[in-house]
């Protein structure tokens, strides 16, 4: 049997992997066998080092430290790999030091640079602090990843973020859409294939990466994004309606009726029932209180088009036909 073979055949023993061949009682007796299962028990007993920059640095002081040994030691007594037994135990310890770098590399590239990813449940709003010192708050039923290692998040839903200006640039993915940002203070709304950003202070740009068209969106302006269409021209806006969700109140200025429910059930946490046919092409321009009871906003939405709703044990269907 070949020297690759065996150790293959030893590994799997220990490893009580054991397929229909076994290592014989010969091999089990070698010096090899007792070899390698000092180094499997060694090896199984290391923990991984926390910081991939401190073990390399170790690595090289271990490597120039061997460097300076070795050139201070005559030629003629230095070691020498002279007989089969030292060449295969200097291979296995070689071969268990490369697995523990390998191993603990990827173990703390994925602990340590892997993404964060975090959601708000419907009528939940949460503030994250980001690794670069700058704050978003998520609004209900959004998601936002971001690296911890570089200044740049994806989200889905509505988000205001606050970002720390002196750092590079901050990017914003949602979607095919891009947001870069120098230092601001701004709203992304992005539902149902439709974007919009509000500046509440600084600047932004918007962009679609496949499309030409770019604007710079100032301080009291808005942006938007159809599915599609390039960014419309920036239009002065009330920031503070745009923002009232941070509030606690709900602003829809000739919002259509299906995005009215759909932020009304993310908000309330409740489940509306509706015919698209009757509802659509219908806007709303309203303004309620989060902390209102449910029953008085969807009464409200129902009078303003002469409509009335049931509710069946939470659910509310909006009844359009009289």
């Amino acid at each position: 049997m070949s020297p690759a073979n065996k150790f293959n055949l030893i590994a799997r023993f220990l490893s009580k992997n054991v397929t229909s061949s076994k290592p014989s009682e010969e091999d089990l007796a070698s010096s090899e066998f007792s070899e390698l299962q000092q180094v499997w028990e060694l090896t199984g007993k290391i923990v991984a080092p926390p910081i991939p920059e401190d073990q390399w640095q170790r690595l090289q002081m271990a490597m120039e430290a061997e460097t300076s040994r070795k050139s201070t030691v005559p030629p003629l007594h230095r070691p020498k790999l002279s007989t089969r037994r030292d060449k295969w135990s200097f291979a296995l310890r070689l071969a268990a030091g490369l697995l523990i770098v390998i191993t603990s590399y990827w173990t703390i590239q994925k602990v340590a640079f892997r993404n964060v990813t975090v959601r708000t449940a419907n009528g939940e709003i949460r503030t994250i602090e980001l690794p670069d010192g700058s704050v978003a708050e998520l609004n209900a039923g959004s998601t936002v990843t971001y690296s911890k290692t570089k200044r740049e998040v994806t989200l889905s839903g509505e988000a205001f973020f606050q970002v720390q200006s002196g750092k590079g640039k901050f990017l914003v993915r949602t979607g095919d859409v891009l947001i870069t940002v120098l230092g601001t203070g701004f709203n992304v709304y992005s539902r149902e294939k439709r974007v919009a950003v509000v500046v509440e202070h600084g600047r932004v740009s918007l962009e679609r990466p496949t499309q030409p068209e770019r604007v710079i969106i100032q301080a009291g302006e808005l942006s938007r994004l159809e599915a599609g269409q390039p960014p419309t021209p920036p239009e002065k806006v009330d920031v503070e309606k745009h923002l009232a969700w941070l509030h606690g109140r709900l602003e829809f200025e000739r919002t259509p009726l299906s995005l009215v429910f759909g932020e009304l059930m993310r908000k309330f946490d409740v489940q509306i029932r509706f015919d698209p046919r009757r509802v659509g092409g219908k806007t709303l321009t309203a303004s309620f209180r989060t902390s209102q009871n449910f029953d008085e906003v969807i009464s409200a939405i129902c009078l303003t088009f002469g409509w009335q709703y049931q509710d069946s044990d939470g659910v509310f269907e909006i009844m359009t036909e009289r």
